[in-house]
């Protein structure tokens, strides 16, 4: 009996308040739920009076409202989910029914599922899950089975209503979770899910009506659900759900057939091949999330449905004819399969076993599309085909050598890949095929020998290499493999490759050293006990020296992988107590560090004369990952090169800089390399303890110079400091009246202080970072004293900083600093971050942060400067707790002061601006993230109060603020759009909850204009637009709320006429993003009727149909046909009143501008339904009628835009090609350039239709072909890299729209040399630096005959190439067809020699006397002209002069490859046939332009030998410059044309041969002496070996 009172008392104790508004505290749920056992017993010895029964009810009552509600902490709600689901369980198992009732009514249930489907967004996701299956088990424990199964089908139709409605209980996410939950449990079968799907408001009744199938029903289900992929945090949902839906409704359905499991394919397909090709058709562009994401899941269900899928795709059955072609989206769908299919193989067999003979045929089948899918125009195809390669490794199965002879052709041009995503899904799956093709080169053997026997060796495996017989064979060529990609990646290091080739090359080489490869050396590879090679020894000599030159990139990631990956070759050096075993790795390392510490050492000197010539970033940068190197590599080196020199050299150095710089700022931005210093010490700083960084017995040293360090950091404040805390430093000049000429200007002088400070304070947050407060080797006084010298200097800064880019540094030093203290165990420094927010400790140079805010009052910014970064530093020590929320408030309060008699312009103090901003870091800061989302609604409420201030200050930063909110609630999101995440997306209702203020907000904003008295205007106008812009922001994102809905949309539509334009557009656009497509129709009826009230208002309206226009446009031409019927007659009936008899210019602008919208839609839609509107009042809008139109003073500037366009898209949407064809202007009047930008690029793209025509029209005629002359000459000089990239664009456009049919037709009749220069113009856009240029530029290529036949002997028809493989296809083809051409052999000569850039090409058409044509149109002798004035020592000159400027300005074209190009065409003149050239003189020059270069160059290298001339040696010499190594190596190249053509009996023959070796090796001897790049030398050797 005391134990029922207890139990009593207990239950009483948690319901003393009847007030239901009380929300249970935490400290009263985590008492529920320790004492849950004892509140309900399920032992039947007690028995519940009605008031027992009343007080468990209110106790549950009350943890179902508290779970319900938003704004409690995640703690708050862990401890109110946890005793409501302690609770429910602990009823549900009570004795009395009563009481088990009370868990077990559908109210209950209800009510908990609603907290999951309505408000687990703001819960914990393991919470959520538990709610889930505490409900599960409620419905398992109900007696009743139908009362089980309704409450089923109620919930699972709650979240089926979430997914078909869009409303707003649009909580997609959780409902599929819970569908999926359902599922597994078996609480429900699929089938039923399609029932209720068919109940559902907008659901698929009218799809069963129609079809009277389940299965129909079900694909539209599924489809349905693919609709929210659309929506990122929905993907994951659905992909876990459509697996277990399909398989719950194919285990029912082969029940109901009585049929087994995996019969027949034909029987019927797998439900979900269907909606997924569909959803595929409509929604192209979410392909990869498709693929990636839910294809996967389904595959795996059993080889059934894989191979069911494949057998759809046109590529299963069309790739062994090669009759059609195949979509991206199908050979992406048949890769991903094969690749799932080898995975499921894999599992299966563990990589290991005999395959059968008809896996074995898929597998070389499968290999054969994947070789020849690598050069595919589209990068996804590419690395998947890749990928496919690498799983056949994986599964223990050796390439053919036909698939590494293709990998040797294809591979480069993965290597030129721009695209970062694409670039680095590539170099991931080259780490993995890298490591697996080495690990085949040894398993074959051993693998393939045993497991088949050459009696029972299949052909199909004969052909494989897998047969025993051909082990030894394929085993070379994976072993030739290997060495050959090992070459390829030294020879990316040039200096002349792009960023892609060297970030990609550095990338993989990297990963090698890493995982201890040793790819270097096939032999090494093969016999690894073996003793160190000489081989692999020079390839760490080869690879060291460009690592070295590349710390000097201007690309940071290129400078960083340099410098890990010769960190790695110095650390792989000998280790203490190494066991035998450890041997070989314990002499490659010795030998790798000897090898590279001495380029190290020989290149600190001229690294240093580098940045004192440039001064530049990345040269600083260089400088100093250089000397952090040097330290490192001194451990096992002596003296002089140790670390204490290493120490010295930094420490006297720094400090005489630093000195210089303080009295002689101009002289030290000439000459003072102190940022390449600092970095150095950060370097070595960041990798070791202060403590450590010299020996014990150093121990005086290591003292003096961490004092030392914080006294630089100082000194060099000392001297920024009057130019970066000016409010102007743009414009000031503190130091001298009388500016040096060699700078003019103070862009240099702030470049130099601001990185100056950038680059010490990086070093002092290093010095913090890595300062043991608590070694007991240093006098701890001396440590704190240190530290804290360091927490004032970054203070100081941020307090006087003006300098965005300074202080934005200077605030994560800071930040460290704090986090460092509150790391701390000493309780001295530990309280120093919060001492600092409320008053500075002594010394008190500057007043603490709270006081910083009062005293810089008056000298605001937008951004207030490095006041945000102070209060955030201190935070960050503090991310939540009782300072963070005093914090908020106190900013909160000054933000929200009052400024009296105060208004624009009057100088007062302004406290509000700096805690407004101040709050705006804070709560864009993610480290604060959970500790402010208490604080947003009442920020936010304080943030729409300052914009009814008068001043503008304090209204920007209120605005300001607002955004930042907005983007907080919307998860980071910076701008509004449609494709928001579900859970927030525009119809969802629960950011209203969260934020209850926020609809208020909302409708207070919007209602601020409309008063009694009207609108306002002017100047009250714009205080009034800047109240209602973040309102409409608000519905642009968040939609409407159900609160106020009716009240908010009169106010928009206020708006929408108000006399504001920007407001109008801004509240159309907002409306027609909560518009819904059922009532699309007639809102858009409505817009176009004849009832508006003012021109303001018929301009709104007509915004508004634009931004719908935008949102729903294709689908009204693509899947609506009647509503685009009907907007056709509407826009009809209202073209006479709207456009016409209009008297006002904007309005009419704005109708015309939505009909030239719909006539763009409808183009892009592939649809006619237009014809007939445009073909109407295409008159109407004719030149005639801009003519004719009445004056417009204030808009006819923008109603002459308006009818332009109209005239021009009416113009494209109805005149045929023909048509076009023949309006093309005389090519051979056109002067270049072509009229204005605009139209000249509109010329352009028609030109080539033109000529087409005029071509078939006339064939044999001259004139034609005079045309086709000044066309190419036209194309050449559009194509420049000068030129615009639309220009260029233009110029790809029109030669696609020349070559889009054949143009070989019995009429016409074009000569190869009269198309020489339109194939060369082709070319040059395949290597221009646009991305875009070169991808149509590929289109082209690829459409072109003899591609297409090259082609179409693959198995899988005609594909677009690459960039890269279309540059080679054409490249064959200009070989084979213009091997007897004198033109193509001049354009070969210029582009190796690299003077194709220095021929001017004329913008006049060549007349009949001139000469035959050449390079660009120009005469032959103007060529050998070019040769001539152009010699090697001249372009030497040219490419050393020194460009020492701090800005220097890129090159035009970052992606071509002058060493890559000059390859390609001296490959391109040993291919041609010099017998029958019938060039006398240009030959000669070439082979005289090339033995002059040899002997300019012996020359030069003899004088560096001698000491009487400036170094070229490799590591920073002159050859390391991109330039000077191009010209080198076209000088090498170029004899080795000469070489290769006087083997076959021209130039001297035998004998000219011995002369130009002997010359050859000469300057290879006196390049070696000079210490020319190793690339080069290995060049020049492998020409003289061959």
């Amino acid at each position: 009996m005391e134990h029922d009172n207890g139990r009593a008392s207990l239950v009483q104790s948690h319901d003393t308040n009847d007030d239901h508004s009380h929300v249970l505290s935490e400290d009263e749920a985590r008492s529920i739920s320790e004492s849950v056992s004892a509140i309900v017993s399920p032992a039947g010895s007690h028995v519940y009076s009605d008031e027992d029964i009343d007080n468990l009810k209110r106790l549950l009552d009350k943890l179902l409202g508290a779970a319900s509600l938003l704004g409690l902490s995640h703690s708050h709600t862990a401890a109110i989910l946890n005793a409501l689901c302690g609770l429910l369980d602990q009823y549900s198992t009570s004795a009395d029914p009563q009481v088990r009732l009370l868990a077990l009514n559908r109210e209950t249930w209800m009510r908990a599922f609603h907290i999951i489907l309505e408000r687990s967004q703001n819960h914990h996701a393991k919470l959520s899950r538990r709610l889930l299956a505490t409900l599960t088990l409620l419905l398992k424990r109900q007696a009743n089975g139908t009362d089980r199964a309704a409450l089923a089908e109620e919930a699972c139709a709650c979240s089926i209503n979430a997914i078909f409605t869009q409303g707003d209980t649009a909580y997609v996410k959780l409902a599929i979770q819970v569908l999926e939950h359902f599922l597994r449990k078996h609480i429900i079968w699929a089938s039923s899910m399609v029932v209720l799907a068919s109940r559902a408001p907008k659901g698929i009744s009218q799809v069963i009506a129609a079809r009277q199938c389940k299965t129909a029903a079900a694909q539209s289900f599924i489809l349905k659900v693919l609709e929210w992929l659309e929506y990122p945090d929905c993907v994951p949902a659905i992909s876990r759900f459509l697996p277990v839906f399909v398989t719950s409704f194919e285990k029912e359905r082969c029940a109901e057939s009585h049929a087994p499991r995996n019969g027949r394919i034909g029987y019927d397909l797998p439900v979900w091949i269907a909606p997924v090709k569909l959803y595929h058709e409509k929604h192209p562009s979410f392909l990869e999330t498709l693929g990636n994401q839910v294809l996967p899941h389904l595959l795996r269900l059993g080889e059934r449905h894989l191979k069911a899928f494949l057998d759809t795709l046109p590529l299963h059955k069309g790739w062994r004819a090669g009759s059609e072609s195949c979509s991206e989206a199908d050979l992406l769908f048949h890769l991903l399969a094969a690749k799932v299919g080898m995975g499921l193989k894999l599992d299966g067999t563990s990589g290991t076993g005999i395959f059968s003979e008809d896996e074995a045929q898929k597998f070389l089948e499968q290999e054969t599309l994947s070789a020849t899918l690598l050069d595919h125009g589209s990068s996804s195809v590419r690395n998947a085909a890749l990928s496919i390669l690498t799983v056949h490794l994986t599964m223990g199965r050796p390439l053919t050598n036909n698939t590494l002879m293709r990998l040797k052709s294809t591979i480069p041009y993965f290597h030129q890949e721009t695209a970062p995503k694409a670039r680095n899904e590539f170099i991931a799956e080259m780490k993995k095929f890298c490591k697996r093709i080495e690990a085949i080169a040894r398993a074959v053997p051993e693998c393939y020998a045993t497991t088949v026997a050459p009696s029972q060796a299949t052909e199909v495996e004969l052909d494989m290499g897998l047969a025993p017989k051909d082990n030894g064979d394929n085993l070379q060529g994976h072993t030739e493999f290997m060495q050959w990609y090992a070459d390829f990646l030294f020879k990316e290091l040039r200096p002349t490759a792009s960023y892609q080739s060297h970030i990609t090359a550095l990338s993989i080489l990297l990963h090698l050293l890493v995982t201890d490869s040793f790819l270097f050396d096939a032999r090494v590879a093969l016999a690894p006990k073996q003793y160190i090679s000489s081989q692999y020894q020079r390839a760490i000599a080869l690879l060291s020296k460009p690592l070295l030159e590349m710390l000097f990139d201007p690309f940071d990631d290129v400078r960083r992988i340099s410098a890990a990956a010769l960190e790695y070759i110095l650390e792989f050096g000998p280790r203490e107590g190494a066991s035998d075993g450890k041997d070989v790795q314990r002499c490659y390392g010795i030998a790798n560090h000897l090898t590279i510490v001495g380029p190290i050492a020989g290149s600190i000197q001229p690294a240093r004369a580098l940045f004192q010539r440039s001064g530049r970033a990345h040269h600083a940068d260089g400088l100093g990952r250089l000397l952090a190197l040097s330290h490192s590599a001194t451990k096992l080196s002596a003296v002089p090169h140790n670390q204490r020199w290493t120490w010295k050299l930094l420490e006297s150095e720094l400090e005489q800089d630093v000195c210089a710089a303080r009295d002689d700022l101009d002289y030290a931005i000439l000459s003072i390399p102190i940022h390449g210093h600092l970095i150095a010490l950060r370097y070595i700083i960041s990798r070791t303890l202060i403590s450590d960084l010299l020996d014990a017995s150093e121990y005086d040293t290591s003292v003096a110079l961490s004092q030392k360090l914080p006294d630089i950091c100082r000194q060099i404040w000392a001297f920024v400091r009057p130019l970066l805390c000016a409010d102007a430093p743009e414009g000031l000049n503190p130091y001298s009246e009388a500016i040096s000429d060699a700078h003019d200007g103070v862009k240099e002088r702030l470049s130099f202080c601001w990185r100056a400070l950038k680059e010490s304070s990086l070093l002092m947050n290093a010095i913090i970072s890595r300062f043991d407060l608590e070694s007991k080797l240093w006098q701890k006084d001396l440590n704190r004293d240190i530290h804290r010298q360091l927490g004032d200097l970054a203070f100081q800064q941020l307090a006087e900083l003006r300098h965005r880019g300074a202080f934005s540094t200077v605030s994560q030093t800071f930040a460290s600093w704090c986090v460092s203290c509150i790391n701390s165990s000493i309780p001295g420094i530990a309280a120093l971050p919060k001492m600092f927010y409320h008053v500075r400790p002594a010394p008190q140079t500057i007043a603490g942060t709270l006081a910083c805010i009062q005293q810089k009052a008056s000298a605001i910014t937008r951004r207030s400067a490095g006041l945000p970064s102070m209060i955030t530093g201190v935070l960050s020590a503090y991310p939540s707790g009782d300072l963070f929320n005093e914090v908020v408030l106190e900013m909160q309060a000054i933000a929200g002061e009052p400024i009296d008699n105060a208004t624009e312009g009057d100088a007062v103090q302004l406290p509000q601006v700096h805690a407004l901003n101040c709050l705006k870091d804070i709560f864009t800061d993610t480290k604060f993230g959970s500790s402010s989302e208490q604080h947003m609604a009442d920020t936010l409420q304080m943030a729409v109060a300052c914009l009814d201030c008068q001043i503008w200050a304090i209204r920007n930063c209120g605005l300001m603020l607002i955004k930042a909110l907005l983007n907080r609630i919307e998860g980071g999101r910076n701008i509004s759009s449609t494709r928001t995440s579900s859970s927030n997306r525009a119809f969802s209702r629960l950011t209203y909850d969260t934020f209850t203020n926020l609809p208020d907000l909302t409708l207070g904003l919007l209602c601020s204009d409309l008063t009694d008295s009207g609108r306002s205007n002017g100047a009250g106008g714009a205080l009034q637009a800047q109240k209602v812009f973040p309102a409409l922001e608000v519905v642009e994102r968040f939609g409407l709320p159900v609160k106020y809905r009716a009240r908010i949309m009169e106010a928009m539509v206020y708006h929408l006429e108000g006399p504001v334009w920007a407001l109008r557009d801004k509240a159309a656009k907002a409306l027609s993003l909560i518009a819904e497509e059922s009532e699309l129709l007639n809102l858009m009826s409505g817009l176009l009727s004849k009832d508006w009230s003012s021109q303001n208002a018929l301009h709104g309206r007509l915004l508004h149909l634009r931004w719908l226009l935008g949102r729903f446009g294709l689908l009204i031409f693509t899947a609506r046909n009647d509503m685009a019927t009907a907007l056709l007659s509407l826009l009809d009936d209202a073209f006479n009143n709207m456009a016409l008899c209009n008297p006002c210019p904007f309005t009419s602008a704005a109708y015309l501008d939505v009909v030239a919208d719909l006539v763009d839609i409808a183009s892009r839609a592939n649809s006619d339904a237009m014809i007939l509107f445009v073909r109407k009042h295409s008159a109407e809008v004719g030149p005639e009628q801009a003519v004719n139109q009445k004056a417009r003073p204030n808009g006819s500037s923008l109603f002459e835009i308006s009818i332009k366009r109209c005239q021009r898209v009416f113009r494209s949407y109805l005149l045929p090609e023909a048509d076009v064809r023949r309006a093309s202007p005389d090519l051979q009047e056109l002067a270049w350039p072509l009229e204005g930008p605009q139209q000249q690029d509109k010329n352009i793209r028609f030109l080539g239709l033109g000529v087409r025509t005029k071509l078939a029209q006339a064939p044999g005629s001259s004139k034609p072909l005079a045309d086709l002359a000044a066309w190419t000459r036209c194309l050449i000089l559009a194509g420049k890299e000068q030129s615009d990239v639309p220009t260029r664009l233009a110029s790809v456009c029109s030669m696609n729209n020349f070559f889009e049919t054949p143009i070989a037709s019995s009429r016409v009749r074009v000569s190869s040399a009269e198309m020489l220069q339109v194939y060369l113009a082709l070319y040059d856009t395949l290597i221009d630096d646009d991305e875009e240029v070169r991808e149509e530029g590929a289109k082209v290529v690829s459409s072109l005959s003899f591609v297409r036949h090259r082609e179409s002997g693959n198995n899988i028809g005609i594909y677009g190439l690459s960039p890269p493989a279309a540059k080679k296809a054409l490249q064959l083809y200009l070989v084979r067809e213009y091997r007897q051409s004198s033109e193509f052999w001049a354009e070969a000569c210029l582009r190796l020699t690299g003077l194709i850039a220095h021929l001017e090409i004329s913008a006049k058409v060549p007349g009949p006397d001139h000469d035959t044509l050449g390079t660009g149109g120009q005469p032959l002798h103007y060529q050998i002209k070019v040769l001539k004035e152009n010699s090697v020592y001249q372009l030497y000159e040219e490419a050393t002069r020194q460009q020492n400027v701090v800005f220097e300005e890129e090159k035009q074209n970052l992606y071509m490859d002058p060493g890559r190009e000059a390859q390609v065409w001296a490959d391109v003149l040993c291919r041609l046939q010099l017998s029958i050239c019938p060039i006398n003189d240009l030959v000669p020059y070439l082979r005289a332009w090339t033995i002059s270069g040899m002997r300019f160059f012996e020359g030069v290298f003899e004088n560096i030998d001698k000491g009487e001339s400036s170094p070229t040696n490799s590591v920073l010499g002159v050859s390391s410059k991109a330039d000077v190594y191009a010209l080198i190596y076209r000088v090498v190249l170029a004899t080795k044309v000469i070489i290769h053509h006087q083997e076959r009996g021209f130039w001297g023959g035998s004998s000219g041969k011995a002369v130009s070796l002997a010359q050859l090796r000469r300057l290879l001897d006196t390049g070696k002496k000079a210490q020319l790049h190793d690339l080069l030398l290995h060049e020049m050797d492998e020409i003289c070996k061959s």
